[in-house]
């Protein structure tokens, strides 16, 4: 157990991932300051809102100076956060406030708050700012490594959410259907669809909850996972607290993704202008720089991809995890490990999308101007 404990300690993994969660996770401080800001201000001013103090001895701003003072603060917090300006600081800060609101009045209650304040106190624990912060700019853009607890605590949270939501949802009203239907967008026909949309609902959290963990099933948790955020503010009235929750848990997405800095290569057709396009392209996605690019004109990148040049020359080649990847796959393949493309990519290998993909990437590779310079 002591070892265990020790080798997940000592761990560490590479800051950018890191960065893109405390980005995600700043954005969700600044929705929340601007609800908060509102909340408060409706708590003093509007009649018909009922205050609902948590605890007598927690004060709550009272005057439209403190209400601005404090919202201001927690905007600050979150948008320092954001661009890594002194991040363990403002994390701290931000959680602290957070936590003072949760304990104010139950009226500035949520899950998503309580959810947000935990991944604040992680951040406040890690070196957030080693990337994509004003501190990585200023120290020359090095990249590093930062320890893994905190961002493997973060992930069984996130575990421990979905688990744990699911089990809640075990109960005759909800598997009845009621709950979704009294919340659920009126369309025509959706009504019918409420009990079946809550058992879905079930199955997907409880799913999300461990195959986020296994690496075959990871890719289709993610596609779980984003359809299932994407369909909430869809089906049901989009709300303040469903835009911080679905930036929370997007951004804990990021950090399962196994992308280890210069971990794949990727070989393409270097005499090729067209193929010289769709790589500058795929560089500017590939944030947590996972790829190498290289050139089917170096011979040691075609043996490391185990490819031979006109192999190269005729589809983009990836290789990663132990095998190699060509035309359309390969193209899916460097998708699935950018922050962009990572939560929908795995649905490409879906029929039929599958075959049409292939077929395009064929038509086209076949109709391109291979000899032209790239730019």
């Amino acid at each position: 157990m002591l070892a265990l404990l020790t080798r997940v300690l000592a761990a560490r993994r590479p800051a950018r991932q890191v960065a893109l969660f405390r980005i995600s996770v700043g954005l969700a401080v600044v929705v929340r300051g601007l609800k908060t800001a509102r909340d408060l201000y409706l708590l003093q001013y509007d009649p018909f809102v009922v205050p609902a103090p948590l605890y007598d001895w927690a004060p709550r701003p009272q005057t439209l100076p403190a209400i601005a003072l404090l919202a201001g603060t927690s905007l600050l917090a979150g948008a320092t956060l954001t661009v890594g300006w002194h991040a363990r600081l403002s994390a701290f800060v931000a959680c602290v406030l957070s936590t003072w609101l949760h304990l104010t009045d139950q009226n500035l209650w949520g899950h998503h708050v309580y959810f947000m304040t935990l991944m604040l106190l992680l951040l406040s624990m890690t070196d957030s700012d080693a990337s994509l912060s004003v501190r990585w700019i200023r120290e020359g853009r090095r990249e590093r490594e930062v320890p893994s607890w905190p961002v493997w605590l973060a992930q069984v949270q996130l575990s421990l959410v979905y688990f744990f939501t699911a089990v809640a949802k075990l109960n005759p009203t909800f598997l009845s259907g009621e709950v979704m239907r009294s919340r659920i967008v009126t369309w025509p026909g959706m009504s019918s669809l409420a009990q079946p949309l809550s058992i879905v609902a079930i199955a997907a959290e409880f799913f999300l909850a461990f195959a986020l963990w296994n690496r075959r099933l990871r890719p289709w948790a993610l596609v779980v996972g984003f359809l299932m955020h994407g369909l909430i503010p869809i089906l049901l009235t989009p709300y303040a607290g469903l835009i911080v929750f679905t930036l929370l848990v997007f951004g804990v997405y990021v950090l399962f993704l196994d992308a280890m800095p210069q971990s794949r290569l990727v070989v393409w057709d270097d005499t090729c202008g067209f193929c010289g396009h769709t790589i500058a392209w795929l560089r500017r996605l590939d944030w947590l720089a996972v790829h190498r690019f290289e050139g089917s004109s170096r011979p040691e990148a075609l043996a490391e991809a185990g490819v031979s040049a006109v192999e190269a020359a005729d589809e983009i080649k990836v290789r990663a995890d132990g095998r190699t990847s060509g035309g359309f796959d390969a193209i899916c393949r460097i998708l699935e490990v950018t922050p962009v493309a990572f939560l929908w990519a795995p649905a490409l290998a879906l029929p039929p999308m599958a075959q049409l993909g292939r077929a395009a990437y064929r038509h086209v590779a076949d109709r391109r101007h291979c000899r032209l310079p790239p730019r």
